[in-house]
């Protein structure tokens, strides 16, 4: 059968933007006009982790805004998404031509293909959950692993497909990789799925197994046999050169575990060839928070790794807290450069991994950047890394403070734009910062900060670059980070924000400008924007993929603001027992707490909604004259809600947002949290709580005058 129309076009694409030079003479508006847009098949969309979709024709700084831009779509999924959402255009699909796919993967391995374009319905055009309940054959879950941390919360319930997928659209497959448990047993498949239907491939799935040579933890007889349980797939896939490569780390240092790297033929699934960072040693993970390694032209690997055994510079083979080029060969990689930091043992000692974010290949030169917990910035030569030397890293391209020791998560974003070319990042409970690019170095202190910073906590921000090339006025930096608190053990509330990528002091949007219409949800922590065809996809923890973009492509699903109004009085019904929000017994005692009581239209179930300046809500009930208050600004799920004297503090402000069902959700300004039933019963005196919010129906609300 020959290729569609979409094939073809997809392959031109490719070939021109491998070549600039061509560019320069095609506009890419005419590149991509015969078609329905590019393609983002990996995670931060390409090879050498760059974050940057330069084939954007829609989105620039004169409609990004909150007159013009914000949610259009919400689709439910079955779990949180960690992996970033794929994206694949012109698909015949269910009888369908020139479809526009959006991939998303769950922690519950589940894959859903929805519609990118046209959001009138919430159907997916395929779903498969690659469990198998009625074998006994679930997802891992955080309870199964991490004992080392004690109960371990880096993740909150399943813990199955995590790294991000990765497509080949030549032969139209997607790869990933499962985590699942069967009683005791556990067991990582790697799929090999048709991204037109959900199927298997030949071949497909294959349990991961295999064994390396190593005296290192967990060895028996100087063998080291692959852990499914304490090996955590975290970093995304990679599809190169014929082979899916795939990497591991550890939950929280629980062993026995190694960094490890390894290749499968994307066509076998069999095993060909394998890197174990920490040979005989302990530890030393590939993790990058989520990013994949990245690849050159010739095939060759990049990774960072984190805390583990380092002998290197001593003649050992084992690489812990280093940034590693490595040779595929036929059954084993070759490495062919390294580096490690001086300080390393240093940053053992205070569990900063130098791995906590992936290698940025530099384009058109020959550089890579990486920095990790420790919050600098190193700078390599990709065929001279360095090695190692004991007094400093005067050995390297580059080295340079970023973060004064605060965490770099994930992966930088680099674009080469209308005025020079530029790295941004944004480290932990620090502003985000461009560094301009000469071509060699990068030129100190820091070209530009934003005027904002992230809450104090984890992670800080995850970044994305959209642009028409160079093209002056559509350069947008993407960001996601946690609106509050820490999101490293916790589930919090997230915020998507658009900068100019030219200015990032110039914020152009954010999804709390009208959080009544364009609320994200819950943060998806590590997971980056992707950006395509004047969409932008937003993985959640909420259960749900959100879709932002221009409001007149909305297909209708776009949600009014502010379905409350200034001095109205009402009375809010839980959608769940259709009980009313009431203050006992009409008391106006300071601390007590809100309850849910038969509805009867006494003033202790009224309250009056009073605006304030950032166009939220305080919520004064007409008996008692006090105010909702969250407890002592309360960021715990759980806390329950009173009354207070009104303050006009962040704890006592709401936001209110509607839902397609005509209820509203009522959360918190300064917690992030959801307003809620605190159970499932339906009997008079139940309190209201706040809880992290979910597309749930104890979190919504029915609006009455």
């Amino acid at each position: 059968m020959k290729p569609s129309i979409g094939v073809y076009m997809r392959r031109l694409r490719a070939c021109l933007l491998s070549r600039p030079s061509l560019i320069t003479f095609l506009s890419l508006s005419a590149v991509f006009s015969a078609a329905h847009g590019p393609s983002v098949l990996m995670q931060h969309n390409d090879r050498s982790r760059t974050g940057a979709m330069l084939q954007e024709l829609k989105l620039n700084h004169s409609n990004v805004n909150a007159q013009s831009f914000g949610k259009i779509a919400t689709y439910p999924v079955d779990d949180q998404i960690y992996a970033q959402p794929l994206i694949v255009p012109d698909q015949v699909i269910n009888g369908r031509e020139e479809v526009n796919v959006v991939y998303v993967a769950t922690v519950n391995n589940s894959i859903y293909a929805f519609d990118a374009q046209d959001f009138s319905k919430k159907e997916p055009l395929w779903h498969r959950n690659y469990n198998d309940p009625a074998q006994g054959i679930v997802a891992v879950r955080n309870t199964d692993v991490g004992q080392n941390c004690g109960e371990y919360k880096d993740f909150s319930g399943n813990i199955g497909i995590v790294g991000s997928p990765v497509i080949d659209d030549e032969s139209d497959t997607m790869w990933f990789v499962t985590r699942t448990r069967q009683g005791n047993k556990y067991v990582q498949n790697l799929h090999a799925v048709d991204i037109k239907t959900g199927d298997e491939r030949a071949n497909s799935p294959r349990a991961i197994e295999f064994e390396m040579s190593g005296t290192g933890s967990g060895s028996v007889n100087g063998k080291i046999p692959f852990n499914p349980r304490t090996q955590n797939q975290r970093p995304a896939l990679l599809f190169s050169k014929g082979s899916i490569y795939i990497g591991w780390a550890s939950h929280c240092d629980t062993g026995p575990y190694h960094g490890i790297l390894a290749g499968f033929d994307a066509k076998t699934l069999e095993v060909q060839r394998i890197f174990n960072a920490t040979p005989s040693g302990e530890e030393g993970g590939i993790w990058m928070a989520g990013q994949g390694p990245s690849a050159d032209v010739d095939g060759n690997l990049y990774i960072i790794t984190g805390n583990g055994t380092f002998d290197a510079h001593k003649g050992g083979m084992n690489y812990g807290q280093a940034i590693l080029k490595l040779v595929p060969e036929e059954k084993s990689f070759r490495v062919a450069s390294w580096f490690t930091p001086y300080n390393y043992d240093y940053l053992n000692s205070i569990d900063a991994d130098l791995g906590a974010s992936g290698a940025l290949l530099i384009p058109d030169t020959n550089l890579v950047l990486g920095g990790g917990k420790g919050g600098t910035f190193y700078l390599v030569d990709r065929d001279n890394m360095g090695g190692f030397n004991e007094r400093d890293d005067s050995q390297i391209v580059q080295s340079f403070d970023v973060a004064q020791t605060r965490h770099i998560h994930g992966s930088p974003a680099y674009w080469n734009g209308t005025n020079g070319q530029f790295v941004y990042v944004w480290a932990e409970f620090k502003h985000l910062r461009a560094y301009k690019f000469n071509g060699q170095t990068f030129d100190l202190p820091h070209y530009a900060e934003s005027t904002m910073a992230t809450p104090d906590g984890m992670p800080g921000g995850m970044l994305s670059i959209s642009a028409n090339g160079m093209k002056a006025g559509t350069g947008i930096l993407w960001a996601s980070h946690p609106a509050s608190g820490d999101a490293n053990q916790a589930v919090r509330p997230g915020v998507l924000r658009a900068f100019d990528a030219t200015d990032i002091t110039r914020e152009l949007w954010n999804s709390n400008q009208n959080m009544a219409r364009d609320d994200i949800g819950n943060f998806a922590k590590f997971s980056s924007p992707t950006i395509a065809n004047g969409k932008v996809y937003a993985a959640t923890f909420s259960n749900q993929l959100v879709v932002y973009g221009l409001l007149e492509e909305g297909e209708g699903t776009t949600v009014p603001a502010d379905p409350i109004f200034d001095g109205t009085v009402y009375s809010f019904l839980s959608a769940q027992s259709s009980s009313c929000m009431d203050v006992p017994a009409s008391t106006s005692d300071n601390g007590a707490q809100i309850q849910q009581w038969t509805c009867n239209g006494t003033d202790a179930q009224k309250f009056m909604a009073l605006k304030q300046a950032d166009g939220s809500f305080s919520l004064r009930n007409l008996s008692s004259r006090k105010c909702f208050d969250i407890p002592a600004n309360s960021l715990d799920s759980g806390a329950i809600l009173q009354q207070w004297d009104c303050l006009n503090s962040g704890n006592q402000s709401f936001r209110f947002a509607r839902n397609l069902d005509g209820s509203v959700t009522i959360r918190g300004v300064a917690s992030g949290l959801c307003l809620a039933l605190q159970s499932s019963e339906s009997n008079d005196g139940i309190k209201i709580v706040q809880k992290n919010c979910a597309d749930a129906v104890d979190q919504k609300w029915i609006i009455k005058q």
